[in-house]
């Protein structure tokens, strides 16, 4: 017999290992809809080429996260079975040498049985989820095109529909069982479950058989649904001739759908030998009233979990497409507030984590609070590459970097985002010679779009043709952030950016050493002031290189800055 609390969370790794998978299926299509351009009649033939060439990547995940999830189903299947053909011989104090070779053949047998039958259907839907995915993409894709070309969406409106749209319907498979559409983590944990409880169960049915016993007891749990609450923590006869103990099957209903074992039952039954003391109550909460009230907060409870799950999810799937995803990770940190109330409110309730993880990743999606001015952002990693582009974790891991951030002179809430971004950068480009840049809102502070997933450039980062009118498109315009591994002051490149667009309200550079430059542009002259430089530099200097020269003049225009003030630049060390 196995417990309730173990049915409920047998499949956990199995269910995270499916999460893993069935979100980067997802992530590679979201990424595919970010860069395509919805405009024109080639869209929709351009992202089928498109959905041809990420062959690759969705059998590299087929292959990792793929088969690790059957692995890891079937390695629940096998323990689940064992630990209940195990349960059932300590209450009998029987050894497995003291049964028949027949039975000690098919104990061994069943749980090899289960494993490998559970693997293969797993396997087998693997491979035909990537088709589904796809088909979910091509459609919405299709949409977006058609809302595009119609006037009823623009670009962005359109490109976030189409991804939040494929993310929401996230990966379907046919239930094992029913025949229905269910999420694939979903359908799996089921099939996991119902095999492993169902070959636990007839093990229990042979065992009692062999060893001539008529008796069992059901488990109880918590929160049990009234029909099921009758019969849980009692004893009956297997045969029903008992004057004692009521009948097996009439009372409990096994075989059967809404039975003992059916769907989504957590209860299950084992050999019970006369004068044992019972393993399990038969009123564990104490009444039908707090019975009820149990039951009601778990499934509250599994409503928050799921909505959780799906926050993240939209998230994941919106930065894979280089999109803003401010607005579900604010959903995602409400949700969370929400849960932590509802358990506080509930002390039976235990926060079950690996149900609120859409996916375990190296980048974690993170919530921010609900007035949209804090990100709970990770510390840097203890150790360094031992390159020279490492970021300087004593400066950038603490209370006081976040209050250096805070003194830019911007608004508070871009600045909480600047703080964010900055970090985010910092974890991504540690110990590399590579920039990334982010740009967030100067009024809101919500990302409006970044070069993650650009590729590496040595020294350089830029924004696409996209991603500019995006930002030019923000109200009230952005600030841009930026890392420079080697820790130097910005560069005629980063001044000239804000002097050359009135979209950008401000530039934040984060050094690898944890020092942060922030510039503002006064007199947009400043750009024919350096180029006026440049030619000096260039007569004064003639047989030097273009690199040189930029350098010689951009030494000049921070000379000459202090009189003229042209740009401003607050240092923070």
């Amino acid at each position: 017999m196995l417990g309730p609390d173990y049915i409920e969370h047998f499949t956990d790794a199995a269910q995270g290992a499916m999460d893993e998978y069935t979100l980067r299926l997802v992530c590679i299509y979201a990424a595919l809809i970010g860069s395509i351009d919805f405009e024109g009649d080639s869209a929709y033939s351009q992202a089928a080429r498109k959905a041809a060439l990420a062959a690759k990547d969705v059998q590299k995940a087929m292959n990792e996260e793929g088969r690790r999830a059957a692995r890891e189903a079937a390695k629940a299947a096998a323990e689940a079975v064992a630990k209940s053909a195990e349960a059932d011989l300590a209450t009998l104090g029987t050894a497995m040498g003291a049964l028949s070779k027949t039975m000690q053949w098919r104990l061994h047998n069943s749980a090899r049985a289960t494993a490998a039958g559970v693997q293969d259907v797993v396997s087998r839907d693997n491979l035909k989820m990537p088709a589904n995915v796809q088909r979910a993409y091509l459609e919405v894709v299709a949409q977006a095109v058609a809302r595009v070309n119609s006037g009823m969406a623009g670009y962005e409106q359109a490109t976030r529909e189409a991804v939040l749209k494929l993310a929401r319907r996230g990966v379907s498979v046919v239930d094992y069982k029913s025949g229905a559409w269910a999420q694939a983590d979903v359908a799996m944990r089921r099939h996991i479950r119902t095999q492993a409880v169902q070959a636990g169960s007839r093990n229990t049915l042979e065992l009692l058989e062999e060893t001539g016993h008529d008796l069992v007891q059901t488990s109880s749990h918590g929160g049990a649904r009234e029909s099921h609450a009758k019969w849980q923590g009692r004893v009956f006869s297997l045969s029903g001739k008992s004057k004692k103990y009521p009948p097996f099957y009439r009372e409990t209903g096994y075989g059967s759908v809404d039975g003992l074992c059916g769907a989504n039952c957590k209860h299950d039954f084992g050999i019970y030998v006369e004068g044992q003391q019972l393993r399990y109550e038969r009123d564990p909460d104490g009444g039908d009233e707090k019975r009820e009230e149990r039951y009601q907060a778990e499934q509250k409870q599994r409503e928050l979990e799921r909505g959780i799950r799906a926050a993240k999810r939209e998230a994941t799937a919106l930065e894979a497409a280089g999109l803003d995803n401010t607005k579900e990770r604010l959903r995602l940190g409400k949700l969370q507030k929400r849960q932590r109330e509802h358990i506080a409110a509930h002390p039976y309730l235990s926060r079950e984590r690996t149900r609120e993880a859409a996916v375990e990743s190296k980048e974690r999606i993170y919530p921010l609070a609900t007035d949209k001015t804090w990100v709970r952002e990770k510390f840097m990693p203890g150790k360094g590459a031992g390159t020279a582009a490492d970021v300087s974790r004593r400066a950038v891991n603490g209370r006081a970097y976040h209050d250096k951030v805070a003194s830019l002179p911007i608004p508070k809430r871009a600045s909480e985002a600047v703080y964010a971004e900055s970090r985010r950068i910092l974890r991504d480009r540690d110990g590399t010679g590579y920039e990334r840049m982010s740009v967030v809102s100067w009024k809101k502070g919500e990302r409006v779009t970044d070069t993650f997933g650009h590729g590496l450039k040595s020294q350089a980062c830029g924004l696409t043709a996209k991603q500019v009118e995006a930002c030019r498109r923000t109200k009230g315009g952005v600030v841009l952030i930026h890392n420079h591994p080697m820790s130097s002051p910005p560069s005629w490149t980063d001044i000239r950016t804000v002097a050359e667009n009135d979209w950008v309200r401000s530039s934040v550079v984060a050094c690898h050493d944890g020092t942060i430059y922030e510039i503002k542009v006064n007199d947009r002259s400043v750009v024919q002031a350096y180029e006026e430089l440049r030619e000096l530099a260039k007569r004064e200097c003639p047989n030097v290189g273009g690199d040189v020269i930029d350098q010689l003049a951009t030494e000049m225009l921070y000379e000459r800055n202090e009189e003229a003030k042209w740009f401003r630049l607050t240092k923070k060390k």
